[in-house]
């Protein structure tokens, strides 16, 4: 057992944002909120996770939730229990969503044959609006993806990431792409707490990379 709780605390360090969640850019700095990313391995077992979490004072816990139709089927209910733990632990759940384009599917496995900025933008609607429903009452804050330089290329043909921080780098039509997939996700949200007559959720971008206005 104590193994196995000195390999979550490695991952977890490992893994660390580091990077304050913001309640609110207006709040002083005594209000932020510091958390982690979750590891890979907390979908296997995720209590240990939000213990140590707890245990070492952090109020976030931010979790990877792929919207893809491989894991249609398991990531409802894999969120749904770490909501349940969340609640147990008093810890904030910060879902993030990636889309199939994060893996260079245009067409969301056929969905939308054309594949074009249209079909980019359904595919980030759909997906957010049907997932984010089950979940309007007990998730507050949404991240998406925005993590550009991980499909973009530059003139050499190699992956931006680690490098892509200019504009001119960025000013590429995989980055209007990406901001249709985005642009669904985000009205999907407006429109169910339209719907529902709840406050306006918080929607985040990556903070360390390019935000899409």
């Amino acid at each position: 057992m104590n193994r196995m709780r000195r390999n979550f605390l490695h991952e977890l360090y490992v893994l660390l944002s580091l990077a304050a969640v913001f309640a609110s850019t207006s709040l002083p700095v005594e209000a932020l909120e510091w958390g982690v990313s979750s590891p890979s391995s907390m979908r296997l077992n995720p209590e240990p996770v939000f213990r140590v979490t707890k245990e070492r004072g952090f109020k976030v816990l931010r979790i990877g939730v792929n919207l893809t139709k491989d894991t249609e089927q398991t990531e409802g209910p894999m969120l749904a229990n770490a909501v349940r733990l969340a609640k147990t632990y008093g810890i904030k759940l910060q879902p993030v969503f990636g889309f199939p384009f994060r893996w260079g599917d245009r067409t969301d496995a056929g969905r939308y044959p054309a594949g074009d900025r249209e079909a980019l933008y359904q595919q980030g609607y759909n997906r957010t609006y049907e997932f984010v429903k089950q979940f309007k009452h007990e998730i507050d804050q949404w991240e998406l993806e925005n993590e550009i330089n991980l499909v973009a290329r530059d003139r050499n043909d190699k992956r931006l990431f680690g490098h892509g921080m200019t504009a001119v780098e960025f000013e590429m039509p995989s980055m209007e792409d990406w901001a249709a997939v985005l642009r669904g996700a985000s009205d999907a949200i407006d429109r169910i707490n339209q719907e529902s007559g709840l406050p306006e959720k918080d929607i985040e971008y990556d903070v360390h990379d390019v935000r899409l206005s």
